[in-house]
């Protein structure tokens, strides 16, 4: 299995499926995530539960690494 995840910053408007790869989407705060906790894909719901108590470095970009130009989060 390979995971590619993303953190990601809010910008404008709510987010919207593209019925194709994405069936469904919303935000949801901890407290949401606990209540539907048992639907959700178990990698997912860890990095998810990671993020939002702020449990992650940033990688910092260097000229000879993958991630370059922007930093990338673990």
């Amino acid at each position: 299995m390979v995971g590619i995840l993303f953190l990601c910053t809010h910008v404008d408007g709510a987010p919207i499926p593209d019925e194709r790869e994405t069936d469904a989407a919303q935000y949801f705060d901890a407290d949401q995530l606990e209540a539907i906790s048992d639907s959700l894909e178990p990698l997912s719901a860890w990095m998810v539960r990671r993020v939002l108590a702020k449990d992650f470095n940033l990688l910092q970009a260097n000229e000879f690494g993958p991630f370059v130009p922007s930093p990338t989060y673990l």
